[in-house]
């Protein structure tokens, strides 16, 4: 199960469950185009998470996502209206 994944360069880290990570030379935008939209969603440039591995959630002194790994996430700003748009349409469906 992956958690989320993070950019860097060419490259990018897969954060899977059970804190195993893997480092793959492809680029976050493949994974992004390829990965299920209703599961993952891109909330920072560098940072595409596993929607249902979000523990929590916090707008104070800006926008983070805390993930199931423990791992602080920046949302970025221009990417928050649509992720609270994203949870609220999760939440709405359970």
């Amino acid at each position: 199960d992956i958690i989320r994944l993070e950019a860097d360069g060419s490259y990018t880290t897969l954060v899977m469950k059970g804190g195993k990570n893997t480092i793959v030379s492809r680029t976050l935008k493949d994974f992004e185009d390829t990965l299920p939209k209703e599961k993952f969603f891109r909330i920072h440039k560098s940072h595409l998470i596993n929607l249902k591995h979000i523990k929590d959630y916090s707008n104070l002194s800006g926008n983070f996502v805390t993930m199931t790994d423990g791992s602080r996430v920046e949302i970025s700003r221009r990417k928050a209206p649509d992720f609270i748009q994203k949870i609220k349409t999760i939440l709405k469906s359970v």
